[in-house]
């Protein structure tokens, strides 16, 4: 029981830092922004993916049949210009996607109100160490 007060003895906060509000600066915002945008990144990542799937189904049955006329030839080279754009938008998606959070990770991180304490307390038969951190 004494353990358990003592805790919530150290983690309480003083009187002066209750009154002081901290706010996130400008950091904080764009990284915010960049996290939305690593949904957009995602979101066209996956359709790019779909777009590609689309139409590599689309060229396996001109791929199988013989020799092709020249409208099944246009066609199959309009299906791999569609192939090829959506393999390259999955891939700008995917790494906007991956650049958007951990950007926007570390701005929200950087730009935290309050650096984190640690207090460690020496006591009878061990010691207790108490960490805390504001998001």
């Amino acid at each position: 029981m004494a353990l358990v007060v003592l805790v919530g003895t150290i983690g309480a906060p003083r009187a002066e830092e209750a009154r002081v509000e901290r706010s996130r600066g400008p950091a904080s915002v764009v990284g915010l922004t960049l996290l939305a945008l690593s949904v957009g990144g995602a979101g066209l990542g996956l359709s790019g993916l779909l777009i590609s799937s689309d139409a590599q189904g689309a060229l396996a049955p001109l791929a199988l049949e013989g020799a092709p006329t020249s409208s099944e030839a246009l066609i199959s080279e309009r299906l791999e210009q569609r192939l090829q754009l959506g393999t390259t938008l999955a891939a700008a998606g995917w790494a906007a996607a991956g650049i958007g959070l951990v950007g926007g990770i570390i701005l929200l991180v950087v730009d935290a109100p309050t650096a984190p304490q640690l207090a460690v307390i020496p006591i009878r038969g061990g010691g207790l160490v108490s960490y805390s951190f504001s998001w």
